[in-house]
């Protein structure tokens, strides 16, 4: 058994006799050794203290260019974890998610390459953390320019992934005929599906967890404006009625304690962090509230303070209105991590994911028809997209509309799914994601057929997150049968 480190594929690329030796292997355009050489001589810092460490790959800015000049490539910072990697094993891909980077000791992926005799690997979002173009430094509430965001694009995203993928393959040593399974959750898992229909070549399998697909349609009176928050309502009315009652009087109190400008009080009820003092503030207090809840429904997990369940646990023992929705707050803040213990409500700058969501991603801001338990959250029907006024103001731009043509040119449709093989499509149904993400997948077409898993009462990308303590047997039959799949695909039954 031979295994190799990450100091071994690095040396290895150096000591490639020539530059065309790589272009060979692969049709793609591939780094040069002298820019592979550049590359390894950066520190990373390893800024999330990676257990495999992390070193930095020398990528194209846009990938459709012929551009040589110096700010024309940027580096972007990757991971391999391969203590049990033998010739041949499965190269197990994780796609980043729009953050800075997370370390692949986080996920499933360790444990199914070590299980598989393979490696784990995984690049940075371009744009995110250490990974962006020259002269751009990295703030989730950035304020670059429209200019300066348009090299991250659909494309650009899935060909970082292609050619990081296919260097590992032409110079790790053993692993030219490794096969690529490649997983995802969330905006990962959308883009999981895209490397299997659009580059089936290169990824041989995937795994795609919480992904959007169905609800990329944006238009104002689309089925799916109302998805979100009405899954979100329905999930918390099976768990308990009573709370799911008590929840939706709350809803209605806080509504009309704004209406009629009863409003003392508040900021400490609720744990804001400004005090709320005129109407114009109030007014946006009953909206932000269904936001924050939905994300806590769609995050309820132990490892973030079961932060759905801790409102439900709440309203189930209590009926006072301010107190539950206090608790969503609350709820919010541990999970999220801030710093001051209380909710910046007046304060929701642009994200750098809303430049996403506007130009390749157009699914719906949350919102909620008068029969859920919030009442009636609507979108703003002078637009006809329901974005449109997220993307006018974060970006001087209308929203992609999305919409099943669009599904259709992009092949994310549910047509294409059905039909692409050695794919897995995952969904956790705590997530209101579920209500918008690929249709069932049934029956399965033979070993190789697409597939879909439906694991309970877990939440948002779960399925594919390491092992925790606290995990369900639901969960760990989840990865488990995510891994047997894989040998199934890979022939090693």
């Amino acid at each position: 058994m031979f295994f190799y480190s990450l100091t071994t594929i690095a040396t290895a690329a150096l000591l490639l006799p020539s530059v065309s030796l790589a272009h060979q292997c692969s049709k793609y355009s591939l780094p040069s050794q002298d820019e592979i050489r550049a590359a390894e001589k950066v520190p990373t810092g390893n800024p999330a203290k990676c257990l495999s460490g992390t070193k930095f790959f020398p990528q194209r800015v846009d990938h459709s260019s012929s551009d040589t000049s110096p700010n024309s490539t940027f580096l972007q910072q990757y991971e391999i974890h391969d203590q049990h990697f033998t010739p041949g094993g499965p190269i197990i891909y994780w796609q980043n998610p729009e953050q800075t980077y997370g370390c692949l000791n986080n996920t499933s992926g360790p444990a199914w390459a070590d299980e598989l005799g393979g490696m784990a690997i995984s690049l940075e979002q371009r744009y995110y953390g250490l990974s962006t173009p020259p002269g751009l430094n990295y703030t989730e509430n950035t304020n670059w320019t429209n200019a300066d965001m348009k090299y991250l694009t659909l494309e650009n995203s899935l060909l970082d992934a292609v050619t990081f993928v296919e260097w590992i393959r032409c110079n790790y040593p053993g692993a030219k005929d490794s096969k690529v399974i490649v997983f995802g959750g969330s905006y990962p898992g959308f883009l999981t599906i895209n490397f299997r229909v659009k580059y089936p070549d290169v990824f041989y399998g995937g795994l795609a967890s919480s992904s959007v697909t169905r609800g990329l349609d944006v238009n104002i009176f689309s089925k799916y404006t109302f998805a979100w928050g009405n899954w979100a309502s329905q999930v918390t009315s099976e768990i308990s009625a009573l709370a799911a009652s008590r929840i939706k009087q709350a809803f209605v109190d806080i509504r009309e304690m704004v209406k009629t400008g009863n409003v003392s009080g508040l900021q400490e009820a609720l744990h804001l962090c400004t005090p709320v003092k005129s109407a114009e503030q109030a007014s946006i207090i009953p909206f932000g509230l269904f936001g924050l809840f939905t994300e806590n429904i769609q995050n309820n997990r132990p490892s973030f303070g079961s932060p759905g369940s801790l409102t439900i646990e709440t309203a189930l023992n209590s009926s006072d209105s301010l107190e539950i929705l206090g608790t969503i707050t609350k709820a919010f803040i541990l999970w999220n991590g801030y710093p001051s213990n209380c909710f910046p409500y007046e304060d929701q700058p642009r994200t750098l994911f809303s430049w996403i969501q506007c130009t390749y991603l157009p699914y719906s801001s949350p919102y909620s028809t008068e029969d859920s338990i919030f009442g009636a959250f609507l979108p703003d029907y002078s637009h006809p997209l329901s974005l449109d006024p997220t993307c006018l103001s974060g970006w001087n731009m209308t929203s992609n509309p999305g919409g099943p043509d669009y599904q259709r040119r992009i092949r994310v449709d549910q047509e294409t799914i059905d039909t692409t093989e050695r794919l897995i499509l995952s969904e956790n149904t705590w997530d209101p994601v579920m209500s918008i993400g690929p249709d069932n997948i049934f029956p399965p077409f033979g070993t190789n057929g697409s597939r879909m898993y439906f694991i309970s009462y877990t939440s948002h990308i779960e399925d594919i997150l390491v092992d925790m303590p606290t995990d369900g047997v639901w969960l760990r039959n989840a990865r488990k049968f995510y891994l047997e799949t894989f040998k199934e695909w890979l022939g090693r039954v």
